[in-house]
């Protein structure tokens, strides 16, 4: 055996073998390639060429609302959003011992569902944060509980 054969099974030459190796490992690139290629001849995906993503500005955003200094919630500013495709969370947890007001968000945040056609969705227990996805946002209501329970 050469210095520079792979050891085999004895039957056929190590040589043989790393050709059958090669050819078998080898990739067709397709006919509309245009990215660089390695010395062997296969496609080289060269990720950081990829500026696709760069420079562009975010159409789409996740917003935290929370209630105002008189204990609001900017309504119309949420429906604008979501019809944007935004997808807003309202908390109504600073209203804690205000039981009687975060009744009436939940039930302000309900007629916008009414009206819009908005889904709106509870992500706890006590119903003080609210999730509103947004136009074409995908909510996974098959392996996740959500909803407002006691509203809808």
């Amino acid at each position: 055996m050469e210095s520079g054969d792979i050891p085999s099974n004895g039957h056929e030459p190590a040589t043989e073998s790393r050709e059958l190796i090669d050819n078998s490992s080898k990739q067709t690139i397709p006919s509309n390639w245009i990215g660089p290629k390695l010395p062997n001849g296969e496609a080289f995906h060269d990720l950081e060429s990829l500026n696709f993503r760069k420079n562009k500005i975010p159409t789409r955003a996740l917003r935290m609302v929370t209630p105002n200094e008189k204990h609001r919630i900017d309504l119309e500013g949420i429906a604008q959003r979501s019809v944007q495709g935004d997808i807003s969370i309202v908390n109504l947890g600073d209203l804690t011992h205000m039981q009687s007001q975060q009744n009436f968000l939940r039930r302000e945040l309900r007629m916008l569902s009414e009206n819009t056609g908005l889904h709106i969705y509870s992500l706890d227990n006590d119903e003080k944060l609210m999730l509103v996805p947004g136009i074409d946002v995908v909510v996974d209501t098959t392996r996740h509980e959500l909803g407002m329970n006691g509203l809808l």
